[in-house]
């Protein structure tokens, strides 16, 4: 899976959180880190109208905060840029933001 900014050391992954099962990735370690923090952040932040979260997964939450751009401020689709760092792409969150119209960018994809 992709890493094209080596944030991957940084992140650490935690069995069985929330609950048995489900494998949680924790940036924490990234966000302590100046270094990587800074290449995370300037990497997320090149553009305007950015939804910007720690990870997709099932592309709720990110889907659900670009509706209350588009049906509240009439932003288009197109103009609206989901970046997260983390993709879990067997959940189809990043495919089902796409098919909606919205663009996204992730960092790491595990």
């Amino acid at each position: 899976m992709s890493d094209k900014l080596d944030l991957k050391k940084h992140i650490r992954d935690v069995e069985d959180f929330p609950i048995p099962g489900i494998k949680f990735r924790d940036i924490t370690s990234l966000i302590e880190t100046p270094e990587p923090f800074r290449k995370t952040c300037k990497e997320l932040t090149k553009m305007t109208d950015v939804i910007i979260d720690d990870l997709v997964a099932t592309g709720g939450t990110a889907i659900a905060c670009a509706e209350l751009l588009t049906e509240n401020f009439n932003v288009e689709k197109s103009d609206i840029l989901i970046l997260c760092i983390i993709d879990l792409p067997e959940l189809g969150g990043s495919k089902l933001i796409r098919e909606q119209g919205y663009n996204i960018e992730t960092l790491v994809s595990y």
